[in-house]
């Protein structure tokens, strides 16, 4: 029983021992824009909470969605230690899961929504989760001889992504982040979560022309990769990329499969969109909370300049800005 007690030295001396802790800062490296870069960071309760931002220091935890459990232990208590930290952020972001739908706490917050398949089983799927033109892409990825299977992440297959990489350097009217990146950093990107991810390829003729990853978290199922040679599209791999993943989630009984965002901020519809509305992806909308940890969070919050830019304008505005980059971008590849 003595071992259990600490007097009133003791307990002050922990709290001032955990505060250290929590003011220590770190770096950590996290992808913006398609570029490895290193931003502040620290670790409270086995989270590594990340700080980006110039003006406005927004703190969230790192790749949120594939944390497994809670994305935050009790968001109170977290938040008392985030003040602990000599950086200072204004504001502290994190949203409940995709299994978590319902609010479950009282800070300002947004709906933020994805694109989801609740997995039941493959041929339920087939029949009543997809539209009738996705159904006859499948059929012709068949008819195609496009083979799709799971595959080991190994060097072969990493240079075979390269080789997908480096087939265009524009694509969905802007510059491609990973065309002409070398071996390394292409095994390094898809590398990540490596032990509970699943990896999937479609070829032809012994060619890839398109892979898949996802990341198993809890009984979701999210993936990080979507993508085809251009050469192939009329071959529709993709189609069958999805296809595989809902089977293999129903094999493995996997809840969710979480293909990005339903919508991306400031499009009212893309392409993009409309494959996942065809292909059976639900929009599922969770809460994203957002707590002030200063006066210019505060301040920040109330006048809605924590906002994606892209959410204010109007959707005729992002409409003509981004055909006009199309444009550009088609002409400066033409030009070379």
């Amino acid at each position: 029983m003595t071992a259990l007690r600490c007097g009133a030295a003791e307990l002050l001396l922990l709290k001032v021992q955990a505060t250290a802790i929590v003011a220590s800062p770190k770096q950590t490296e996290i992808r913006i824009h398609g570029k490895d870069t290193n931003v502040p960071s620290i670790c409270i309760r086995e989270r590594t909470v990340i700080a980006v931002g110039k003006w406005l220091k927004v703190a969230s935890v790192h790749d949120e969605f594939f944390v497994e459990g809670e994305i935050v232990p009790d968001p109170a208590e977290f938040v008392t230690e985030l003040k602990h930290w000599n950086l200072k952020p204004d504001l502290f972001t994190f949203a409940q899961k995709i299994s978590d739908p319902t609010p479950r706490f009282e800070f300002d917050s947004k709906w933020e929504d994805f694109a989801v398949i609740p997995i039941t089983t493959y041929k339920d799927w087939l029949k009543n989760g997809i539209r009738r033109g996705a159904r006859v892409n499948l059929h012709r990825a068949e008819r195609e001889r496009v083979v799709v299977r799971p595959v080991s992440y190994d060097d072969h297959f990493v240079q075979a992504i390269k080789g997908l990489y480096d087939e265009t350097p524009i694509r969905q009217g802007k510059p491609f982040w990973h065309h002409g990146k070398n071996f390394e950093d292409i095994k390094k990107i898809h590398g990540t979560y490596r032990e509970r991810a699943e990896y999937i390829g479609a070829y032809f003729e012994g060619e890839l022309i398109g892979f898949l990853k996802m990341v198993y978290v809890g009984n979701i199922a999210k993936t990080m990769n979507v993508i085809g040679k251009e050469k192939y599209f009329r071959k529709r791999p993709t189609n069958a990329l999805i296809a595989k993943a809902v089977e293999i989630c129903a094999e493995k009984g996997i809840a969710y499969l979480n293909y990005g965002e339903y919508r991306f901020p400031g499009k009212k519809q893309s392409s993009l969109s409309d494959f996942k509305r065809r292909n059976g992806f639900q929009e599922f909308k969770v809460p994203r909370y957002y707590v002030p940890l200063t006066t210019k969070g505060k301040l920040a919050l109330a006048l809605g300049l924590h906002r994606d830019w892209k959410t204010l304008m109007p959707w005729t505005v992002t409409k003509f800005v981004l055909h006009l980059r199309s444009l550009y971008y088609e002409n400066r590849q033409r030009g070379e």
